[in-house]
């Protein structure tokens, strides 16, 4: 029902009093169709005029409009003037300034009732509503009827016959404000009920109450428009542009599923223009991949393609990874390879999302197809490791050493011996880094052994490398361990650690390889320990002759002539020949070669026919 807030009804106007005394007459002479709307209208009216007589005016007013049947004519009864007067002063007095009330409506008849007397407060009768669409006042109340019997409320009834007359979301909204007092929530939330769209309602929301931009979203979603409709009315109603609009969607709590599909769905943009926006307003790259995964089907690394390309970091990009698809370590390290990143970006986001170490980052670039050089730069940028340290994990992680050296002249310019050094202090063999040298810097065999000797290996690492490496042999190799600068002793020890070889199997190559007796008598008395007469038989055996011998005897043991006649004798040389070497070697006197030879065990009637047979050599010594 209607009432007044105040007591102004009881000071109504005479027009008021002719306007009651003419409902009166009209109940009294006129017949209303049975069962119509228009009785109801009618008995609305005398309902009312007795506790709400300017709520009676409205309802008669209406009943007037409302094409019923008439028995006679109601002018002639009151006269023209009459009826006119008095539907003025109902006018008049539905048009006061004092604001009406609306009570509950607990019937279908309360409900009409309220409908028809605040559409009568704006000067909106059925009569009005029918003829702007085109039907007769009677429909119009069966309409009524209708949504009042099915529970709507009469604010809704009213806008949707409005609706239905065509007055504008602004003029509803505008009547809803001040006919029913409704608030900005409640009266978008009836324009919404009776069809209008998200940027109707918003213009509504403009127009009447003045709201800005995000208060208006806010009750738009509020009231069940989707992120997509919401967008389009602040583009239509407030003139923002996309990321303004989406940001006012995000404050509102539209998630970025949603807002990226409002972004396409109303200015068309695609998954790279549309994740810029939601990045700029704020959105988490996991939220961004999401979104792009929820709305367009981007998998995993299709939307790290998209993250990639609006500037998200590596690590960033990682951790959505994580977080959305669940990608552990190494896949999404696979990704962010396949996308781009660098190794140094990638070994940095492990450490940083993961807090991945030196070593587990480096293994995950390495499996995941980061070469050598790439891996070693990744270390020195993301820990700071120089060439050791880096090489190190580079030989932990299973590169090879040629790859190794690659990387530590590729990064860090280091020539071949420096890199072999390198290679050497992390701990790879000899022949690793010979094979290292001659793959990488194409170094042949000899340069190749000088570079492992300069930086400190042995002679036998060496020999073994040369026999693995370039497939030398005992003979060849041992050379290569002369020209670079070992020693007899070192080679002699190399064949023997290598290749097993025994003492006259060593003598036998190092004379081959121009070593002369004195050093292979050496060799052989500092590595086997071979006293002289033992070195000096091997000596022998291997094919020196006996002034070398003598010669290597005096030089390497400090021999006097005696103790070399005894051993030459010991080991098989004859006399004549150990007569020459006594003279040419140790300079003994004529007369002192009898007593030499006598102890050294020889006989007196050898000794004879040695000196004859000598007689043009000593007479060329000694004269004769």
């Amino acid at each position: 029902m209607l009432r007044r807030v105040n007591s102004a009804a009881r000071a109504a106007p005479l027009g008021l009093v002719l306007g009651l005394a003419f409902v009166l007459m009209v109940v009294t002479t006129v017949r209303p169709l049975p069962n119509s709307a228009a009785e109801r209208a009618l008995k609305d009216a005398i309902a009312l005029s007795v506790s709400a007589p300017v709520a009676a005016v409205a309802s008669v007013g209406a009943f007037v409009n409302s094409g019923v049947q008439v028995v006679g004519d109601a002018a002639a009864v009151v006269g023209t003037q009459t009826m006119n007067s008095a539907l003025a002063g109902a006018s008049a007095l539905l048009n006061q300034p004092e604001p009406l009330v609306v009570a509950a409506a607990t019937t279908v008849t309360d409900c009409v009732g309220v409908t028809v007397s605040t559409l009568g407060m704006a000067a909106i009768t059925p009569s009005t509503l029918a003829k702007r669409i085109g039907t007769k006042a009677g429909a119009v109340y069966a309409e009524m009827d209708i949504l009042c019997a099915a529970g709507v409320a009469p604010p809704q009834v009213a806008a949707d016959l409005m609706k239905a007359a065509a007055y504008t979301v602004t003029q509803i909204g505008s009547f809803l404000a001040t006919g029913f007092n409704l608030g900005a929530v409640d009266a978008a939330t009836v324009l919404k009920a009776v069809g209008f769209a998200a940027d109707s309602i918003a213009s509504a929301l403009l127009q009447v109450f003045q709201l800005a931009a995000a208060e208006a979203a806010a009750m738009l979603k509020a009231i069940g428009f989707l992120a997509g409709e919401v967008l389009d009315a602040l583009k239509d109603a407030f003139g923002l542009a996309a990321q303004a609009g989406a940001a006012i969607l995000k404050a509102i709590g539209f998630v970025a599923g949603e807002i990226l599909g409002a972004l396409n769905t109303v200015f068309s943009l695609l998954e790279t223009a549309g994740a810029t926006i939601l990045k700029a307003i704020g959105f988490l790259a996991n939220e961004v991949l999401g979104a792009l995964n929820t709305y367009f089907g981007l998998v995993a690394q299709a939307g790290a393609v998209v993250l990639k390309a609006i500037g998200f970091l590596a690590s960033q990009i990682l951790s959505a990874l994580n977080t959305y698809f669940g990608l552990v370590a190494q896949a999404g390290a696979v990704i962010l390879k396949a996308i781009g990143f660098l190794a140094d970006q990638v070994l940095a986001a492990l450490n940083a999302y993961f807090g991945l170490l030196a070593e587990a980052g480096a293994t995950i670039l390495k499996a995941i197809g980061f070469v050598a050089t790439e891996v070693l730069k990744a270390l020195n940028l993301v820990f700071s490791l120089l060439e050791n340290a880096g090489a190190t994990i580079l030989k932990a992680i299973g590169f090879l050493a040629d790859q190794v050296l690659e990387a530590l002249n590729t990064y860090f310019n280091l020539a071949a011996q420096a890199g072999a050094l390198v290679l050497k202090a992390i701990g790879f063999l000899a022949n690793q880094i010979l094979s290292a040298l001659s793959t990488y810097f194409s170094l042949v065999a000899q340069a190749g052994a000088t570079i492992l000797k300069a930086i400190g290996f042995l002679a036998g690492e060496i020999l073994g490398a040369l026999d693995t490496v370039f497939a030398l042999t005992q003979q060849a190799a041992a050379a290569v361990l002369k020209v670079i600068g070992f020693l007899a002793s070192e080679i002699l020890g190399a064949l023997n650690t290598y290749f097993g070889l025994l003492a006259q199997a060593g003598a036998v190559i190092l004379k081959a390889i121009g070593f002369l007796a004195n050093e292979v008598l050496s060799a052989l008395n500092t590595y086997f320990g071979l006293v002289a007469q033992a070195g000096a038989a091997i000596l022998k055996a291997v094919g020196f002759v006996i002034g070398e011998i003598a010669g290597a005897l005096q030089t390497v043991f400090g021999m006097a002539a005696q103790a070399a006649a005894d051993i030459l004798t010991a080991i098989g040389f004859a006399i004549d020949a150990i007569i020459q070497v006594l003279v040419t070697v140790f300079g003994v006197a004529q007369d002192a070669l009898e007593g030499i030879l006598s102890a050294a065990g020889w006989a007196a009637d050898a000794i004879s026919d040695a000196f004859d047979a000598l007689g043009d050599f000593l007479c060329g010594i000694f004269g004769c």
